[in-house]
């Protein structure tokens, strides 16, 4: 097979069409689903334990989900993969008890679906004092 040239790379976005092949073979590589990040982030922070969450969503939202998980005592580091479609942490849980009350008011910013899933969240047991 030949490696694909300059011209056979279709950039993040663009259109790409092919006309009388028989078959075709390559890689195709997706952005992080912010929908799935969300959730991946979400888990990761209530189990026990080191999660790496590969090719995440590059959004404003998944970081704001990001930096709701910190202000609830959730360490999330920068991970060990690269990529250029999406972003890798390693998220340090610590099960459903090591949840900790902000020190202050956390901003979520415009993510309606960080706002959505902490209500959930934060209902949980062991959390809630209803």
């Amino acid at each position: 097979m030949n490696e694909p040239s300059e011209r056979d790379v279709v950039p993040n976005g663009g259109d790409a069409s092919f006309e009388g092949v028989r078959s075709l073979t390559g890689t195709i590589r997706l952005p992080g689903d912010k929908s799935l990040s969300h959730r991946a982030l979400f888990f990761a922070g209530v189990s026990e334990g080191r999660c790496a969450i590969d090719n995440l969503s590059t959004g404003a939202d998944v970081a704001t989900t990001e930096g709701l998980l910190t202000a609830y005592g959730i360490d999330v580091e920068p991970g060990d993969v690269t990529s250029n479609v999406g972003r890798s942490v390693v998220v340090d849980g610590w099960g459903w008890d090591g949840r900790r009350e902000p020190n202050d008011v956390v901003d979520c910013g415009n993510s309606g679906t960080t706002v959505r899933l902490t209500l959930g969240w934060l209902a949980a047991p062991h959390f809630c004092p209803c």
